[in-house]
């Protein structure tokens, strides 16, 4: 059974996060993307995506992963649950290893980590689908309804999707990630980017947006966030951000009451959506030619056989191996 981990002395602001902390315990290697995130064991055997905190350059980039990871569930949307974990003096000499010499050290301490869970031999996990399984997506609602949450959210990047497949019944199940730049970004920008916040292949969106599907889904968003907003901000280490979080649940609260005006403002200025049409279809088939499967095999060894010769010629790894381009 994991122990409870210690936080530096003098430093009591985990205090009431320390029972569901869990402790590094090996390191895997480091994740594609820029938040600098690294995959990890801890001591409750599961692995996790850790993004680090950092005092040397603040933001508010781990209180959005906080709040959009526990939002999206209260809504009832797939993501992956998180817990703090705290990275010993001894285990941050390990991290120099994957660490760019341009980046700051990994610092001691306490960091954001959401749950990574392994595909079993009977399914493949992907970071970016073939467009020719979309169709066999089983939650294909969901990323109307994460488009909204978003909408609401101010969300400044492109939402971020892993999918899993069942190799024997082809079911695909969607899982949403990446919440740091929620809120207007790690700055808790008032700023609007319309259409920022789709997903990158619009053929995703299968299932009609009747009004009734979008009022169905607004409903929905504001039943279950409206109790709960408030209370984001005691699920929130103190440590995590620097901006006002009060001034900005306030704005949340302001931007749920109108959040069908949001959405069809939204709808109305997204650049993605006036500009659908000949592109997409010249485009066919991009994302074929891009996939990235993420099916791990080997836990010991992270070797992974791709299911698709295109996805070696392509040069690309898989997930658990940073999906670099490999050097023959």
């Amino acid at each position: 059974m994991p122990g409870t981990p210690k936080g530096p002395p003098g430093r009591g602001y985990f205090r009431n996060f320390e029972g569901n902390a869990v402790r590094a315990v090996e390191l895997i290697r480091r994740m594609p993307g820029s938040s600098r995130s690294i995959l990890v064991r801890a001591d409750d055997a599961r692995l996790y995506v850790t993004k680090m905190h950092q005092e040397q350059q603040p933001s508010n980039l781990l209180a959005n992963e906080v709040m959009g990871s526990e939002l999206l569930r209260c809504v009832g949307l797939p993501s992956p649950f998180w817990k703090p974990i705290f990275f010993s003096t001894s285990f941050t000499e390990r991290c120099r290893r994957v660490v760019r010499a341009e980046d700051p050290p990994v610092p001691g301490g306490y960091h954001f980590a959401s749950t990574f869970a392994l595909p079993r031999e009977d399914q493949e996990l992907y970071e970016i689908l073939p467009g020719s399984f979309f169709g066999a997506i089983v939650n294909p609602a969901d990323f109307l309804g994460v488009y909204i949450f978003d909408t609401w959210a101010n969300h400044h990047d492109r939402r971020q999707a892993l999918f899993l497949r069942e190799i024997k019944h082809r079911g695909i199940h969607a899982t949403f990630i990446d919440n740091g730049h929620l809120f207007g970004g790690p700055e808790w920008s008032t700023d609007t980017k319309f259409g920022a916040a789709m997903y990158m292949d619009r053929r995703v969106y299968t299932t009609p947006w009747e009004d009734r599907s979008i009022e169905a889904w607004v409903t929905r968003i504001r039943k279950a966030i409206s109790p709960s907003l408030s209370s984001m901000i005691e699920k929130v280490p103190r440590q995590w951000y620097t901006g006002q979080i009060k001034v900005l649940i306030k704005s949340l609260e302001h931007r749920l009451e109108n959040l069908s005006e949001l959405f069809r403002y939204e709808l109305e200025n997204n650049p993605r959506l006036r500009s659908f049409g000949e592109k997409d279809r010249r485009d066919s088939h991009m994302q074929v030619r891009d996939s990235r499967i993420l099916q791990v095999r080997n836990l010991s060894g992270w070797r992974s056989t791709p299911t698709h010769s295109r996805h070696r010629k392509a040069g690309l790894q898989t997930l658990a191996e940073g999906i670099y381009p490999v050097n023959n």
